[in-house]
């Protein structure tokens, strides 16, 4: 081939792996980086309860074989607590009518014959037989928790109750969303439908309400926010920071990514954020 047509052809050739050239060194977006950033949270989010999920699940495999009460069966509840000891409050086997038959550790043993068949999480699971995550309520136990469920069933199939793990809220996710975002500028809140605030950096603002709570009537752009947050299962928005308790203070305004998490039929906002320069 001629050399002036081999020229050509490289030439063209290179002109052509310019966009591609340019795509590939074009630094992304800070709202694809936001977009990438809640992505991982929401499948380390994901991630962490189906592990956790899992282990009930053996924890009922198990128990249908032992029962629900006796040696064996306080056995399989202390291995479970032991695995989750960080944000463990207690586990328990609740029998077909609500009642908590069997509970570790020891210390909550005063729990045995505690009737929690009113409860809408457990309600759930009585009436679909699958197993169900609560939202967050202050439980019995004196502290507000999240029950994570999973239902037994005998050697015939025949449904004869659950293993509950209930856990504290915040430490539970918290475990999972610093090593997440360690390292950068974002900030993590998740919310419930209902407005609650069950995630954030303010611990003594968790378990208050953004839509209804007194304290955040004053900060209306965090409150429309809110508003749209329990509305659409995806979004953005920007808001003033939190500031105290003390003062009602507004500090810096943020960006706000959000998106939705589903565990068990149960659905939180996601919601991460970081201060806008």
């Amino acid at each position: 081939m001629h050399r002036t047509a081999i020229s050509l052809i490289v030439t063209l050739a290179l002109l052509l792996m310019l966009p591609s050239l340019a795509q590939a060194k074009r630094k992304p977006t800070q709202t694809e980086r936001d977009t990438a950033k809640l992505a991982v949270l929401i499948a380390a989010l994901q991630g962490g309860f189906d592990a956790t999920g899992e282990d009930l699940e053996r924890t009922a495999l198990a128990a249908s074989e032992t029962g629900l009460t006796g040696k064996e069966a306080k056995g399989l509840l202390s291995q479970l607590c032991s695995n989750h000891k960080e944000f463990a409050i207690d586990c328990a086997f609740i029998d077909a009518d609500g009642i908590m038959v069997s509970v570790e550790p020891i210390s909550w043993k005063r729990e045995v014959g505690h009737n929690i068949g009113g409860q809408k999480h457990f309600q759930r699971l009585q009436a679909t037989k699958k197993p169900v995550m609560s939202h967050v309520f202050f439980a019995k136990e004196g502290m507000p928790a999240i029950a994570y469920q999973w239902p037994i069933f005998d050697a015939k199939q025949n449904w004869i109750g659950a293993v509950s793990l209930l856990l504290k809220p915040e430490r539970y996710i918290k475990q999972i969303v610093r090593p997440q975002l360690s390292g950068t500028l974002y900030i993590c809140w998740i919310i419930q439908e209902d407005g609650k605030l069950i995630y954030g950096r303010d611990k003594k603002l968790i378990g208050r309400n953004l839509l209804t709570d007194p304290y955040f009537q004053k900060m209306t752009d965090l409150l429309a926010l809110s508003k749209r947050i329990v509305k659409n299962h995806s979004g953005t928005g920007t808001y003033q920071t939190l500031g105290t308790a003390a003062t009602h203070g507004f500090s810096t305004e943020h960006r706000a990514r959000w998106n939705t998490i589903d565990v068990q039929g149960t659905t939180w906002r996601v919601v991460l954020a970081a201060k806008i320069p």
